[in-house]
């Protein structure tokens, strides 16, 4: 099986990035009979409450 990973960077993103996480994840749902996918979120030093935001989506 192939592996893919989806590397998305994020600084004070908490107000969209539960719904990009969603959005990613819907978008390879599709393709995970031929994928295994990795999604990994580098939040770098976010201020805000990125990383609680992400873990909801």
């Amino acid at each position: 099986m192939k592996k893919v990973c989806v590397i998305i960077p994020a600084y004070n993103e908490s107000s969209v990035i539960k719904d990009v996480i969603k959005k990613a994840k819907k978008v390879f749902s599709k393709a995970k009979k031929d994928y295994s996918i990795d999604i990994v979120l580098v939040n770098d030093g976010s201020k805000d409450n990125t990383l609680e935001q992400a873990r909801k989506g």
